[in-house]
């Protein structure tokens, strides 16, 4: 690969501050194939720069987009669903050809899809699906292609949609924890109700998340972990705290939504509270 030399070995500096925002950026369309380059980050904090990070050497290639952004739906009538989307942020170096809805009564998408055409003068998005089952309800998901291939795919977030938010906390205050005990989670909306397989209380949020999606719901999920031996604030905790924030989007709206827990532990405190 070749390298960064001479008056502008530099391609670009960016600095971050206030904040912290952004925490990315894109380096210029300048770069060539034909070189390496590689990037590094420092960090200030006011007084002093900490030392760089290293990289190996990348060189520029085109790839597939970068998923569609702000996917939502919407229902139309009881058998139209309009679907409205973004530009992805990132184009992969090579013009995006197009977009793929895909749309299913499950979580599979092996039933449906529909291609649009990418539009030069078009930011914003939008198609109708038309002739659907009305006594069905459907996921919509759009990726991004061009010549390189398709972006992971978005899934959409109906603008009518029920989010619920869901604030686990497990906590003990005594100094030995057994790390094999586990929680199950039980989940009641518009009267349909639904429990997980049986969850490590140190289960990774992507474990979580992943038990969630499978149980056909679109989840996210984020941990902290708020044990004081991990702790290093300063402030008195419990031996053993394990929080999580679990968003879950009901594509349906529900008017009682309910969250229980069950567990085999011993763990002195354990809480699952829909958060208002």
């Amino acid at each position: 690969g070749g390298s960064l030399i001479g008056s502008s070995a530099v391609v670009r500096v960016e600095t971050i501050s206030d904040g912290g925002l952004p925490t990315r950026f894109v380096t210029p369309s300048i770069l060539s194939v034909n070189e390496s380059y590689v990037a590094r980050v420092s960090v200030s904090n006011g007084y002093f720069w900490s030392p760089s990070t290293s990289s190996h050497a990348i060189t520029p290639t085109n790839k597939a987009p970068s998923p569609p952004r702000d996917v939502f739906v919407n229902a139309l009538s009881d058998t139209e669903i309009g679907v409205s989307w973004s530009l992805p942020m990132y184009s992969g170096g090579v013009p995006i050809s197009g977009f793929t809805i895909q749309y299913d009564t499950d979580l599979l998408f092996d039933m449906m899809s529909v291609t649009v055409d990418n539009r030069d003068d078009v930011d914003i998005y939008s198609h109708v699906i038309e002739n659907l089952d009305p006594s069905d309800s459907y996921y919509v998901r759009v990726m991004a292609h061009n010549s390189k291939g398709f972006s992971e795919p978005e899934m959409a977030t109906s603008l009518l949609a029920n989010i619920q938010t869901v604030e686990l906390s497990l906590v003990s205050i005594n100094e030995v924890v057994d790390f094999s005990e586990t929680f199950i989670l039980k989940l009641t909306n518009n009267g349909i109700a639904q429990s997980s397989n049986p969850l490590s209380i140190i289960a990774t949020a992507i474990e979580v998340e992943d038990e969630l999606n499978s149980l056909g719901l679109v989840a996210s999920v984020v941990r902290e972990d708020h044990s004081s031996v991990y702790d290093s604030s300063g402030i008195e905790t419990h031996s053993f705290d394990m929080r999580y924030s679990i968003n879950i989007v009901y594509l349906n709206a529900g008017e009682a939504f309910t969250v229980s827990i069950e567990s085999s532990s011993s763990l002195g405190s354990i809480i699952a509270a829909v958060a208002m």
